[in-house]
């Protein structure tokens, strides 16, 4: 019995560190974020647009109570993977949204693969940015990454994104001339937009 018992703990320990070796083979790829709402690991956003994008990131992520959180992210290449599966494995690595909320999005663009995707968090089922609602954001930066300005059709994309949640929540965030983050909460539910000329 004891022998037994012996085994099955050994047996047990042995499937744990190989499961466990799956998980990080797994994700070694996913390069590690260095901010929350704007990694440029290809280097195709100029520097005034990225800070740009954060500020932007930040002023919703401070407006709304429980963290709506909204990250960019470049990368080369996919490597052959699907870029739906790679950008679900993306944001489950950062773990983008509070943990008890998972109320968040991630923008992924692949340069090579030519490819941008947007995946959300379960939390945001109540805000009714379903896949096809997100393919038809993910969209709406093509023109731009046609003629290789990476950086604005990445931020036509934020500014879609954000929108998209700011027109369900009672939150209004914006940014002011002068990029100081304010924020005004509202008891009615009005959409914001937060708008760039390009």
């Amino acid at each position: 019995m004891r022998r037994d018992i012996r085994f099955l703990t050994i047996l047990l320990v042995i499937i744990w560190g190989m499961l466990a070796s799956c998980v990080v083979y797994a994700n070694e790829d996913i390069p590690n974020a260095t901010s929350k709402f704007v990694n440029d690991f290809a280097n195709v956003i100029d520097e005034e647009t990225e800070k740009e994008i954060s500020e932007r990131g930040n002023a919703l992520y401070e407006a709304y109570p429980e963290k709506v959180q909204v990250m960019v992210v470049t990368i080369e290449s996919l490597n052959g993977e699907n870029i739906t599966d790679y950008a679900l494995r993306m944001y489950n690595t950062y773990g983008i949204g509070l943990k008890d909320v998972n109320q968040g999005a991630l923008i992924l663009l692949s340069i090579n693969d030519r490819k941008t995707w947007i995946t959300t968090g379960a939390g945001t089922d109540d805000y009714y940015i379903t896949n096809d609602r997100a393919s038809e954001l993910a969209a709406m930066g093509s023109t731009y990454f046609k003629a290789g300005d990476f950086g604005n059709g990445l931020e036509v994309i934020q500014i879609a994104v954000i929108d998209e949640f700011n027109s369900k929540i009672n939150v209004e965030a914006s940014v002011d001339s002068e990029n100081e983050i304010q924020e005004v909460v509202h008891e009615t539910k009005q959409p914001i937009s937060f708008r760039k000329e390009i």
